[in-house]
């Protein structure tokens, strides 16, 4: 099919003015970096307070919008920006701080956004000049969406050649990502996972390939590509998980939905190594696919035992009067913590979490004794016992479970995950000189946890 005369001309004569639109609503943004740098916020910093403004400006307009334009209100009552922009001095950096820490108890994007969320902006006139000045000196909701992106990018870019070290965790040249989605070429029906997603550039540019190739989708399609279903990403670093979390609604491509936990990522992992099996790839052993998923589901686990703990000691604290276990009337509470709270620099909530961050933190709940010994920090239950009771009701066949069983087989599944992580799970009296490994035996472990999980929170006192 022949183009229409002076097609191409006109196709770059479009991204040529889209290009340097972005870069000028980049210079915009990285033009307030010195003048924050002089009062000691990083370039890196810089960008993540942008983070947090450019998301709370956004959420603003798109709530003053009318239903029919797609209006809605993202974030919890009382956190307004008209609010914000009005304020000043002690006001405004109280104010900013607890803007920052209520929607990170939030659950889908929101919460991802704002987790662990600090003010490095310590001058409140600079913090001023941020709101007013750069952010809320037009509509950031009615660029187009691909130079809202564009000018996040090369402001990501610039941020992270600013320092001497640390670039290669946060950014990956976009012509080196282009090129990859380009030998991959992804369709609808593919189901892109990226275990290190970084700022997810890698899978917005596989949300562009898509939509680029495939201009017909049907609506089932469609709302994969949407809601979130087709692209699963990973990140450890909370933030670097921010930033591809702010770069999909500046992009116009997010959802209000969850994010994928881990472990449902380990579950769509396994039928891609059937795939393969069915392939007979010979380059390379498919059942790394399922170790893969196998370690990365006790690493939910882990994750979600240290969350669990966090927020519940939380709560904790925050209800006088309340029965508390002896372990947690036991924790040791340093006095910065209470000079923080007293100086009105953190609310309980924020510090305690801090701290009890910093004392768990390098604790690893993947074992079973050491699952119990964590949650009797916010519990007075005999955990495994009550776990097997749990499951055994939850059975159809009506075969007990004690807890014996539960915790022989966690420290089994603890094991295998040692052994893959830290030995390649070999094992010489195999022919192939390791460990056999199948799709179904790990989307049976999968379940496993999963169940486990689920039947923690009813020992708990959670329906």
């Amino acid at each position: 099919m022949k183009r229409a005369p002076g097609s191409d001309e006109a196709a770059r004569a479009a991204e040529a003015g889209r290009q340097a639109e972005a870069r000028r609503l980049a210079d915009k943004m990285w033009s307030y970096c010195d003048v924050l740098r002089d009062a000691g916020v990083s370039a890196i910093d810089y960008v993540e307070q942008l983070t947090y403004l450019l998301f709370l400006k956004m959420a603003d307009e798109r709530a003053k919008l009318p239903a029919a334009l797609g209006g809605e209100r993202i974030l919890p009552e009382g956190i307004s920006w008209d609010a914000l922009k009005r304020l000043s001095g002690d006001r405004l950096e109280n104010t900013y701080r607890h803007f920052l820490a209520e929607p990170a108890e939030e659950e889908g994007t929101l919460g991802v956004v704002f987790r662990k969320a600090q003010n490095k902006v310590q001058d409140p006139s600079l913090l001023k000049k941020l709101i007013v000045d750069l952010m809320d000196n037009g509509t950031w909701g009615r660029q187009g969406t691909d130079i809202k992106g564009d000018a996040y990018e090369q402001l990501l870019a610039r941020s992270t050649t600013d320092i001497k070290s640390g670039a290669g965790q946060y950014f990956t040249p976009r012509a080196l990502i282009t090129a990859m989605v380009d030998c991959m070429r992804p369709t609808p029906e593919d189901t892109v996972i990226d275990p290190a997603c970084g700022t997810g550039g890698f899978l917005l540019a596989a949300n562009d390939y898509v939509r680029e190739h495939h201009k017909s989708l049907t609506p089932g399609q469609r709302r994969r590509l949407t809601h979130g279903e087709a692209f699963r990403g990973v990140e450890l670093v909370d933030g670097t998980a921010r930033r591809p979390a702010t770069t999909s609604p500046m992009t116009g491509r997010t959802s209000g939905r969850p994010p994928p936990t881990s472990s449902s990522t380990s579950s769509s992992t396994s039928p891609g190594g059937r795939r393969l099996e069915q392939l007979k790839v010979g380059a390379f052993d498919v059942g790394d696919i399922y170790r893969a998923a196998w370690v990365q589901a006790v690493a939910a686990l882990d994750h979600w035992v240290h969350q669990e703990i966090y927020s519940r000691a939380v709560q904790l604290a925050q209800q006088p009067g309340v029965e508390r276990p002896d372990r947690f009337n036991r924790l040791q509470i340093p006095m910065e913590l209470f000079e923080r709270i007293h100086h009105h620099q953190a609310s309980l909530g924020e510090a305690f979490r801090e701290h009890l961050e910093a004392t768990l933190g390098y604790v690893s709940y993947q074992n079973p004794d050491k699952i119990q010994q964590g949650f009797s920090h916010v519990g007075n239950v005999k955990l495994w016992q009550k776990v097997a009771k749990i499951l055994t009701e939850q059975r159809a066949d009506g075969q007990q479970i004690t807890g014996e069983t539960v915790v022989q087989k966690l420290k089994a599944i603890a094991a295998r995950r040692n052994k893959i992580a830290h030995e390649s799970d070999r094992d010489p009296s195999t022919p192939t000189g390791r460990r056999a490994i199948t799709a179904a035996e790990v989307t049976d472990t999968i379940t496993w946890l999963e169940m486990i999980a689920a039947a923690i929170l009813v020992a708990l006192g959670d329906t």
